[in-house]
């Protein structure tokens, strides 16, 4: 059951909007359209698990996309966080494209079509650190006590994963779209026993929807972009879908 649905991307709707109000040669004009394409694919990879998860049984399974919540140290994201009688499972969504490899120390490179290398963060450690804080916001707003694991979801199914040697293995935790159902299936044999029954566990999770705040962004701020550089006036509509 979805408890919780992924929203229209506020940040999507800021960045179409700014692109089209500014000039052409406008010099940070290609970031922002770098910045809306990338956002784009962030959403498209999202929606992609949304089809593996409709496997999950509506009855036992309750699914809470594209949280914030917010603790001592500030807000922390969970792309999609699922609660049921056994466990709670955390959700890292990965939008990564090309060929992914693992290395030494968890160090992680993407390597695209053009054979460009680009280096991102150890997923491990960021999923590690929401399991962390996560745990620590239910038990400061004395919510049930129940496992939490997590997975690192990477959506696209044209996405590579390999090992950057034989001697270094993909982590478990790291787990293609393609194999998520199967995956959250196997985690009833590590959790076999009942922590908390299903209308306990709808409670809590009308509690952390309450509890969501969603990020607001200046745009202009962000983009050090004063109103006076913008395209005034209304647009009209017959004109842009002809030209």
């Amino acid at each position: 059951m979805i408890i919780k649905k992924r929203g229209k991307s506020l940040l999507i709707e800021q960045l179409t909007a700014l692109d089209s109000r500014l000039p052409v040669h406008h010099n940070i004009k290609e970031t922002v359209q770098a910045d809306l394409r990338m956002r784009k694919s962030g959403v498209r990879g999202e929606k992609e698990i949304e089809y593996s998860l409709r496997f999950l049984n509506d009855r036992e399974y309750l699914i809470l996309h594209d949280l914030r919540l917010r603790d001592q140290n500030g807000f922390f994201q969970i792309d999609t966080l699922i609660l049921c009688e056994r466990y709670i499972l955390i959700l890292e969504v990965k939008n990564w494209s090309g060929t992914i490899l693992f290395g030494e120390n968890g160090q992680v490179t993407r390597v695209d079509a053009e054979q460009k290398e680009e280096g991102f963060p150890n997923p491990i450690s960021q999923a590690k650190l929401q399991q962390r804080r996560l745990q620590n916001w239910l038990n400061n707003h004395s919510l049930i006590n129940i496992p939490i694991d997590y997975f690192i979801v990477i959506s696209f199914p044209s996405t590579i994963i390999k090992s950057c040697s034989p001697e270094h293995s993909i982590p478990e935790k790291i787990v293609h779209n393609h194999q998520l159902f199967f995956r959250i299936e196997a985690l009833d044999k590590i959790y076999p026993v009942k922590v908390a029954g299903i209308e306990q566990l709808k409670k809590q999770a009308e509690k952390l929807m309450k509890a969501h705040m969603p990020k607001s962004i200046n745009i202009l701020e962000k983009y050090s972009i004063s109103i006076r550089e913008l395209i005034k006036g209304v647009f009209c509509q017959m004109r842009d879908s002809i030209g």
